[in-house]
């Protein structure tokens, strides 16, 4: 899923920048999840995230990516629509 992700946004021409940090970030979320996408919970993804020995605007970067992953699993029918994980997770203090 990820690295699906990754060539369609290459194909879209996004740059080079971009496509490293989706790289380094998918692959540390997905390095951390072995099932199905579709079985990722919200709860899942909050642990995941409050997990991160990052600062607060890394935490929420991580969270913006991950979004778009599971956005992009919606557009292809991997998880149903409306079903987004990560609009169940909230950033802390």
């Amino acid at each position: 899923m990820v690295e699906e992700l990754i060539e369609a946004k290459a194909r879209s021409k996004k740059s080079k920048r971009y496509l490293q940090d989706l790289r380094f970030r998918l692959h540390r979320f997905a390095d951390a999840f072995t099932s199905e996408i579709s079985h990722v919970t919200g709860r899942d993804v909050q642990r995941w995230l409050d997990g991160l020995e990052a600062a607060p605007q890394t935490v929420k970067n991580f969270r913006t990516v991950v979004g778009t992953l599971f956005t992009f699993a919606e557009g292809r029918g991997y998880i149903v629509k409306g079903s987004n994980p990560v609009t169940d997770t909230f950033l802390g203090l």
